[in-house]
């Protein structure tokens, strides 16, 4: 699974906070505002990554794989995210 902590927006630099290796990931936002996450694996690979949460806490889980991910983990279940104006 991922944790999705924000880069610095003008150096997409990780704050020195983050102690983990990480990867650039994009989201592809389409026209009814359905959000799909996409891991940038070097230069040209992008790898779409697919939304889980755990149905006893607030958790969200990005995966590659997500048929045996929902097999093995059976109290999460596969979600699809949303981007929406506020008032």
């Amino acid at each position: 699974y991922a944790v999705v902590t924000c880069p610095d927006p003008d150096t997409l630099k990780f704050p020195s906070a983050a102690h983990a290796p990480s990867q650039l990931m994009t989201c592809l936002v389409s026209a009814n505002g359905r959000v799909i996450p996409i891991w940038k694996k070097g230069d040209s690979t992008e790898v779409t990554l697919f939304p889980f949460i755990n149905i006893n806490g607030p958790n969200l889980y990005l995966v590659v794989d997500p048929e045996p991910y929902s097999q093995e983990f059976s109290d999460e279940k596969q979600v699809k995210l949303f981007i929406a104006p506020v008032d």
